[in-house]
């Protein structure tokens, strides 16, 4: 399986804190057995970051296979 992201760059003209939603995942990358059997669960934040602060966020995940 492939994830994949797009990455956006938007110029400021003024130093305000930033602000956007960040998603973490845990494990960084994800390992199979041999079944192609994932080994460790996956765990998925959705964070809302302004500046160097981080605020869980409550969202619904939906996932497409």
């Amino acid at each position: 399986m492939m994830t994949t992201a797009v990455l956006s760059i938007v110029a400021v003209s003024e130093p305000d804190p930033v602000e956007y939603v960040d998603i973490e995942c845990q494990p960084a990358a994800i390992s199979v057995d041999c079944n192609n059997v994932q080994m460790v669960p996956l765990k998925l934040k959705a964070l809302h970051r302004s500046g160097a602060d981080a605020a869980l966020l409550d969202v619904f995940w939906r996932l497409h296979v």
